[in-house]
């Protein structure tokens, strides 16, 4: 069939395996990170340091280094080390840049100032990697069930000649065409024996599976997302038990951007403000939720159908 997209050159949709770990790790990874770098806004960032940029390094790399090279500043990637402070912390970062043509060992608090995504900076990628882990071993059993529901029986042939006829009769049946068998030693020799998977209920575990662990990345990331496997009501207080939780890993995240521009504003004079932003920014916007696309207010004690 023709291709009537216009895609300008550019590949649009290929077969993607499944069983590649790696890849399907990277795809989920992915797939959160391009929603957490919507996770917070600024306001008088230099021009050298992209919004976009300044988060990939904090979310992926853990930490940022703002230092400035040649009177303007930049958000870098380095190692720490040097000589440790009375609380074991590093004291030197070691930045190397090919564009900006530099090799420094900038030392933590008298040249640059490291600002943390959180108290180990360590980032999203350890909980991300843990969570698309088990979402890829998830997916490769529902694709396993998936391709045993196509088999409803088993098919046996006594000899190659009923084994080719066989195929044949199931190859036209495949391609939509009708066909026939014109002898008995065909029904003699071609035997068929139920074959019971139990795809459908296989089907139906990892589904729920998938969902709860999706849920658990969108609530460690600060998103509502319901797992109770209750299949009839939910009340609004079992909606709402897990709100205070949702909120806990933005806090700190925001709480050590905001402590390390401050750093930033004494030791360099550039002023920048932080604030939530996107789907953030509306869960602290008051204290009603949104249920079905009403609002409804939490004193609300009323269920809701989520069947």
């Amino acid at each position: 069939m023709k291709n009537n997209c216009y895609n300008w050159g550019i590949p649009v949709g290929s077969y993607a395996d499944i069983t590649d770990k790696d890849a399907s790790v990277e795809y989920y990874a992915q797939s959160f990170l391009n929603r957490t770098l919507g996770m917070f806004k600024y306001n008088g960032l230099p021009d050298t340091i992209p919004q976009r940029d300044l988060e990939i390094l904090m979310q992926v790399g853990g930490f940022a280094c703002i230092a400035n090279v040649d009177g303007e500043l930049y958000a870098f990637s380095g190692g720490l080390g040097g000589e440790r402070n009375a609380y074991y912390m590093p004291t030197i970062c070691v930045v190397a840049n090919p564009y900006l043509k530099i090799s420094r060992n900038f030392k933590i608090g008298e040249d640059c100032v490291i600002i943390p995504n959180d108290p180990f900076y360590v980032g999203l990628m350890p909980m991300l990697n843990r969570y698309g882990s088990l979402l890829t071993e998830n997916d490769i059993t529902m694709r396993m069930c998936d391709i045993n529901s196509r088999q409803t029986s088993l098919i046996s042939a006594s000899d190659d000649r009923t084994k080719m006829s066989a195929d044949l009769f199931i190859d036209n049946l495949i391609k939509g065409k009708m066909s026939t068998v014109g002898e008995s030693e065909f029904f003699k020799g071609v035997k068929t024996q139920p074959y019971a998977n139990g795809s459908a209920q296989c089907l139906t575990n990892e589904v729920e599976y998938h969902q709860y662990l999706i849920s658990r990345v969108f609530n460690n990331i600060g998103l509502d997302m319901n797992y109770n496997m209750k299949r009839e009501r939910l009340q609004n207080e079992e909606v709402k038990m897990n709100s205070d939780s949702l909120d806990t890993l933005p806090d700190i995240m925001m709480k050590y951007r905001k402590e390390g521009w401050a750093k930033v504003k004494d030791m360099f004079g550039v002023d920048v403000s932080i604030d939530f932003d996107g789907a953030w920014a509306k869960r602290r916007e008051g204290p009603k939720i949104q249920t079905s696309g009403n609002e409804v207010n939490e004193s609300d004690e009323t269920e809701r159908d989520i069947s």
